[in-house]
């Protein structure tokens, strides 16, 4: 399981859809929601949106859960972005 604080929820969804195996949204204790290629889901935490979004994730796969690391330590920003700041 993966807490993760998102600035950039639509780069976010990027690398949620290019996962291979299932990502699960934790939505209570016993319950997730499915957010790979979940459009609805991935709307509804776009138009909640403000600032930071706190996410807690579940991945099947640690290929997975290193792209979402990855994603994590660079904030979401891409490569120029890193340069500019």
């Amino acid at each position: 399981m993966l807490k993760m604080n998102v600035c950039n929820l639509q780069r976010f969804f990027e690398v949620v859809d290019r996962c291979e195996h299932p990502v699960m949204l934790v939505v209570s204790e016993d319950m997730s929601e499915a957010l790979r290629s979940n459009a609805f889901v991935q709307g509804q935490l776009l138009d909640m949106q403000e600032g930071i979004t706190e996410l807690t994730i579940e991945t099947e796969d640690s290929v997975d859960t290193m792209s979402l690391l990855r994603f994590m330590m660079e904030d979401g920003r891409t490569t120029c972005e890193h340069r500019a700041a």
